[in-house]
């Protein structure tokens, strides 16, 4: 008798594999949105922590220069690699090292990778330098650091841009 039932049921019919088909289908398509949600939310708490990095190192550039800080990125970086705080860090997407960039290099959607950081001197007094003196007055007292998302876009936290700045 067991012989006989083997011998009539040796695999799955249609309609199994068709529901098995099916169900994983279902479990697929409910966990792909979360898998992408929750993997936008990493690059951005990534690219957050970069802007912290630099924060960081611009604050580092202010204490060695009196107070001022770097009008770009370049400065910044030239600087905080003599002085030994300049910290490598890797765009969360591309593995771009040093993914920062000056804000005004940010002039279309394409022109930077996205998830990056942006930094960028706000003047509040021009001619600091007057040729090679240093007048007291300084250029560079204020600094801006933003982030950006999958689509070049500031990040925005509870829908205001997010940024760090010493205002």
């Amino acid at each position: 008798m067991i012989k006989k039932f083997l011998n009539r049921h040796r695999g799955f019919s249609l309609v199994e594999l068709m529901m098995s088909a099916v169900i994983i289908g279902i479990i697929v398509s409910l966990a792909l949105p979360n898998y992408f949600a929750a993997r936008e939310r990493s690059m951005r708490t990534a690219v957050k922590t970069n802007m912290h990095l630099v924060q960081t190192m611009v604050e580092l550039y202010s204490l060695d220069w009196g107070g001022t800080y770097p009008d770009d990125r370049a400065t910044l970086f030239k600087v905080a690699n003599t002085g030994n705080y300049w910290v490598d860090f890797k765009n969360p997407e591309t593995q771009i090292t040093d993914p920062v960039a000056d804000i005004s290099s940010f002039t279309s959607v394409n022109a930077i990778p996205r998830y990056s950081v942006l930094y960028g001197g706000v003047k509040s007094a021009p001619n600091a330098f007057v040729g090679s003196v240093y007048t007291g007055v300084k250029e560079y007292s204020t600094y801006v650091i933003y982030g950006t998302n999958k689509d070049n876009a500031p990040i925005r936290h509870n829908g205001i841009v997010f940024s760090y700045s010493n205002n």
